[in-house]
């Protein structure tokens, strides 16, 4: 942390409320949420204190609610009827990941961070898919160069191995990747290596820099339908981002 940083924080904290407030002013999650049967929120240092307040007031409304350390040796069971809420500033923090990971496949899953910067400082970000949803891999580089105008490229798995794996030796490479490919390994085999960043759509895959669940997405079918969202809603902020500071790619 550093001192004028922090100060920059505080003097916006007023400013990213209002947004925030603007944005939920229906208080649509909150009301999702009361109407789960239970409902715990996990999270690390001041990530968790957020929880505090949140689940006591899910509890006023008669909400089995309960805020609980990541860290835990005795975590909540996942169960069909729980909403289980992992929160973390970076969106990487291991022991938040990997408590949500536990819920994967039984609980209903929610992720809350603050890192819109998944593919933003990337020099070119690259997109893998396995042959068979290789258009997943090829429109979310399209929304990338499409709306913000950011470098972007889309490889298949299998073929990364073969083409794009040199690439990887490049400081700050970075890659959304989505599992299914008998080849997942041996990407992150090189990514672990060589330090890449890797953000993983959809299923858990070890080794990911960053893990972006959604439900349903073990089955290739329902994968196809909806993982490109993510990209979508990613090149949708990132596209805001440049028109607020006026990039000149961006300018009609």
């Amino acid at each position: 942390m550093k001192h004028d940083g922090f100060v920059r924080d505080i003097l916006a904290a007023p400013e990213r409320l209002a947004a925030c407030l603007d944005a939920y002013d229906d208080a649509s999650t909150l009301d999702d949420l009361a109407g789960a049967r239970r409902v715990v929120m996990t999270g690390m240092g001041s990530s968790r204190f957020a929880a505090l307040p949140a689940t006591a007031l899910l509890r006023s409304r008669g909400v089995d609610a309960v805020a609980e350390l990541s860290s835990t040796g005795l975590p909540t069971r996942p169960a069909t009827e729980l909403v289980a809420v992992a929160i973390s500033a970076s969106g990487s923090t291991p022991e938040t990941v990997d408590a949500l990971a536990r819920h994967r496949g039984v609980s209903r899953t929610v992720a809350v961070t603050n890192d819109p910067d998944r593919l933003a400082t990337a020099a070119t970000t690259y997109t893998i898919a396995p042959a068979e949803r290789l258009s997943s891999a090829l429109q979310s580089a399209l929304m990338l160069r499409e709306g913000p105008r950011l470098s972007a490229d889309a490889t298949e798995t299998g073929d990364w191995l073969h083409v794009d794996v040199y690439l990887s030796k490049r400081p700050g490479y970075t890659a959304l990747l989505f599992p299914g490919s008998r080849f997942d390994d041996g990407v992150m085999a090189y990514a672990r290596e060589r330090g890449s960043a890797i953000v993983a759509i959809g299923p858990t895959l070890g080794g990911a820099a960053q893990h972006v669940p959604l439900d349903g997405t073990d089955d290739p079918l329902v994968a196809l339908l909806v993982e490109t969202g993510v990209t979508e809603l990613v090149a949708a902020e990132l596209w805001r981002r440049g028109v607020d500071r006026a990039d000149p790619a961006l300018v009609p």
